[in-house]
């Protein structure tokens, strides 16, 4: 890696906001998964675990460290950029991050949020769901799946 390439690796810290981990929620679990994936590429990622609790927040597989207001205003201190990335069904920018990638996950309105996106990076999980968006809007497709394959073998022995 190029020093260049790690400049822009560390300059951007990564705010994924998704509820607590759960099994049952596709949406919920690819967000994790960003998340996880993005610390092993070696940038630097967090949750931003909201709404109600059901358990751990976090699923103990995934390198999925949680935000806290300490180690916020230390990040915000360092003066480094936050990409925040939001599913359709969140409105607006509720961390105020200086960027904002919108993952269409779903339908957009099907179980809340906004249909117009300005001012903001849009990619979505499908082509299906990109074709329910106006064309315009959607930078392109970020597919991650939603179950593993060592689940899908657990499930065919069953």
């Amino acid at each position: 890696m190029t020093d260049a390439e790690r400049g822009l690796k560390n300059s951007f810290v990564y705010l994924i906001y998704t509820p607590p981990w759960v099994t049952w929620s596709a949406g919920i679990r690819v967000l994790h998964y960003l998340c996880d994936h993005l610390n092993a590429a070696g940038f630097e990622a967090y949750l931003a675990v909201h709404g109600p609790k059901r358990g751990s927040d976090v699923s103990e597989e995934l390198n999925t460290p949680i935000i806290n207001e300490g180690l916020l205003d230390q990040l915000r201190f360092s003066g480094r950029s936050f990409v925040a990335i939001y599913p359709e069904s969140i409105s607006g920018n509720p961390l105020n991050a200086q960027y904002v990638i919108r993952w269409i996950l779903n339908f957009p309105k099907l179980l809340a949020g906004d249909t117009e996106f300005k001012d903001e990076l849009v990619l979505a999980y499908s082509k299906v769901i990109s074709e329910a968006v106006p064309e315009h809007t959607i930078e392109g497709i970020l597919f991650i799946p939603a179950l593993k394959v060592q689940e899908v073998q657990r499930i065919l022995e069953i």
